[in-house]
């Protein structure tokens, strides 16, 4: 496996790279590894959870939320993607 070395960290950044190593039970250069291979490289994602979280989400908010833009349409208000072709053909007006 390639080496690598690195200089000139700044202080309060080993420091709490040591604590952190620490805290896991790892050695400083384990520790590298495992930041380095959380910043780059892509983590699975697991469907059931994400849908689970997503479930849990909407959960929260029985009802809908309100359309603002549509309600703000509707008093007036123009939005930079309205055009006018767009404004005047909208059933809701």
């Amino acid at each position: 496996m390639p080496t690598l070395t690195v200089r000139d960290i700044p202080e309060h950044v080993y420091d709490r790279l040591r604590e952190q190593a620490a805290h896991h039970r790892r050695s400083m250069s384990n520790e590298i590894v495992v930041l380095l291979q959380e910043a780059l490289l892509p983590q699975p994602v697991d469907a059931d959870t994400l849908i689970a979280e997503a479930q849990a989400v909407h959960a929260r908010f029985p009802e809908p939320l309100p359309d603002l833009a549509a309600e703000g349409r509707r008093a007036g208000r123009r939005y930079e993607d309205d055009t006018d072709a767009d404004v005047l053909e909208r059933p809701d007006r």
